[in-house]
């Protein structure tokens, strides 16, 4: 373990999952230019994916199609063990012949595989890999300087992540790359400030899409789900938030936002062993007192 080294806004991290916000925003972009429509099933894009023909795009996005989490998968950690990395076909190819869980749209599950799909939609309406059109469309115009799909340049200050371990446990190496769209990006804290002021502030996309983007599907029959578009809407305190978190070996970020207040807490970590919520919440407290109300409430539970 090397000794404490200092963390600065700067300082780059594997983001994991919160790069499902970005993927999101690049698909709406692409719908926004109406080479692609959010209500088109999967298949007219991307015939080749699992079960294409049974669900929509959108259904991708609010991660409602069944399809299985790849990372789920036993022959996920033996091939990438094995590779060190894995191609967009080979995830999906992991989960070619799973059935899905559930008829797509009439609940949620979390799954790495829509995201997964929506990189491969990207790739083939942009002709472009994922990540330059992420650079090209998000990351260069909102000066998300350290914004990176793989590994970041030699020589940048990247974070070395570290996981609490007990005897002989072995740690599966691997890249980030191998979770591809759905959890492949570097970022530094400052970018994903600069994320959140430019995506919240209409500099990428109007408020109506991000109001949409951020809220939550009605699913039939009663089922609930909290996850809208890459965005979980809940409430902290009593307060609405949207975030996402992400974790890979060695790293785990949380991106909340309170639109009512207008405030950002952005969460980096090099390791995956504290509570991302508790951290969270002191943040907003320091900003947002509590109640009285409220903290008698939580002397009586």
């Amino acid at each position: 373990m090397q000794g404490p080294l200092p963390v600065d806004p700067a300082t780059i991290f594997p983001i994991g999952s919160i790069t499902k916000q970005f993927t999101a925003a690049a698909i709406v972009l692409l719908a926004r230019e109406h080479r692609l429509s959010l209500d088109e099933k999967a298949a007219a894009y991307v015939p080749l994916a699992p079960h294409a023909t049974e669900y929509t795009v959108r259904q991708l996005l609010q991660q409602t199609t069944g399809l299985v989490n790849y990372t789920s998968v036993p022959d996920f950690l033996t091939t990438v063990a094995e590779s060190r990395t894995i191609t967009p076909e080979g995830l999906l190819a992991l989960i070619a012949r799973a059935p899905l869980g559930f008829t797509p749209g009439t609940r949620f599950e979390y799954s790495n595989t829509n995201y997964a799909v929506l990189g491969t939609i990207i790739e083939a309406l942009a002709r472009v890999p994922y990540g330059r059109f992420v650079h090209e469309h998000i990351a260069q115009p909102l000066g998300l300087t350290h914004l990176t799909y793989g590994p970041p340049p030699a020589g940048s200050d990247v974070t070395r992540g570290y996981e609490p371990q007990t005897g002989a446990t072995a740690v599966t190496p691997w890249t980030v790359q191998a979770t591809y769209a759905a959890g492949g990006l570097y970022a530094a804290p400052a970018d994903l400030v600069r994320w959140d002021e430019a995506f919240f502030g209409g500099r990428l996309l109007d408020a109506a899409t991000v109001g949409t983007m951020t809220t939550p599907p009605q699913l039939p029959g009663g089922a609930h789900t909290d996850y809208a578009m890459g965005w979980v809407r809940q409430e902290l305190d009593g307060h609405p938030t949207v975030w996402h978190n992400g974790g890979v070996i060695g790293a785990h970020t949380r991106n909340s936002y309170f639109p009512e207040q207008r405030i950002e807490v952005v969460v980096f970590a090099n390791s995956a062993g504290f509570d991302e919520t508790r951290v969270v919440r002191e943040a907003f407290r320091a900003l947002v007192p509590p109640t009285e109300a409220q903290l008698a409430a939580e002397r009586a539970r």
